[in-house]
């Protein structure tokens, strides 16, 4: 056999071994980028890196998609080249996004415990209105009032329940929400503390 017909046979090997490795489905790949992108999620990264890790699953889908259309190519033209280097770039781009979004929710934590505060703020405000309230048949609305603020409190006691839970998201809407409401609860039970000693000042002029 000459020189030149071995290596012809020698490249026609490799060539089919490239063909045959890559005519076989990514597996590893592909569990290593579901990991990897299950990896951001857990770190956070629906809430707190959202843009990211939305392009993050459309990668991995755009991947599978790749290898499921190989699969249904012809085995002689079959090639999940390009579907391997899609899943190794999921699993690249995976790495940044978990961190990004561990980060952010540190930040997010410190913004919402210092919301929690203000919201905490405006509810003892609340309660104070509420105990300096003149009493007897002129303030009828003390019940009312009352119970308004025990609501405040209820919702003001979610806010840290959800804090330890590390919805930190849900936390400062809830925090938002009730230094909103306290405040308008607040300005009620003035006017209406205002209106009532109005009304004993005019009685006895």
């Amino acid at each position: 056999m000459t020189r030149s017909k071995r290596q012809e046979i020698a490249v026609g090997l490799i060539a089919l071994a490239v063909l045959t490795g890559c005519a076989q489905p990514p597996t590893e790949q592909l569990s290593a980028a579901q990991r990897s992108v299950d990896e951001a999620r857990a770190a956070g990264a629906p809430d707190y890196a959202k843009d990211d890790f939305l392009k993050l699953e459309q990668q991995l889908a755009r991947a599978k998609n790749e290898v499921t259309r190989r699969e249904h190519a012809y085995s002689i033209f079959r090639s999940y080249a390009d579907a391997g280097k899609m899943l190794i770039t999921v699993v690249e781009s995976a790495g940044p996004v978990a961190a990004k979004a561990a980060q952010n929710k540190i930040t997010a934590k410190t913004a919402v415990l210092a919301m929690g505060k203000e919201a905490g703020q405006v509810v003892t405000s609340a309660k104070a209105l509420i105990a300096k309230a003149p009493t007897g048949n002129e303030w009828a609305a003390l019940d009312t009032f009352k119970h308004d603020v025990e609501g405040l409190e209820t919702s003001f006691n979610a806010v840290y329940l959800l804090i330890e839970m590390g919805d930190y998201v849900g936390a400062e809407v809830q925090a938002r929400a009730v230094k909103a409401d306290g405040i308008a609860v607040s300005r009620e039970i003035q006017r209406a503390i205002d209106r009532v000693t109005e009304m004993k000042h005019a009685s006895h002029g």
